[in-house]
């Protein structure tokens, strides 16, 4: 009977082999124009993120440097 058969050994292969071909096939429908902005975006996102982040950690030192000299929280 077909049910009693074998699970596949290379299911995850298969399963690999689709999600990469879906995305090769999805990405080459995609005009360079396309691609370069969202690559520009993403590089702008991820510089904002990181001086922000910057930001705060130093605007943090600052705050318990001052709490710490002055024993007192801000107002």
């Amino acid at each position: 009977m077909w049910n009693d058969a074998k699970p596949h050994v290379h299911d995850a292969q298969n399963l690999s082999g689709t999600i990469v071909g879906t995305l090769v096939a999805i990405l080459i429908n995609i005009p360079a124009k396309d691609l370069a902005y969202t690559a520009a975006m993403a590089a702008v996102g991820a510089c904002t993120s990181f001086l922000a982040s910057c930001l705060l950690k130093w605007l943090t030192r600052r705050i318990e440097q001052w709490i710490r000299q002055n024993k007192t929280p801000p107002a």
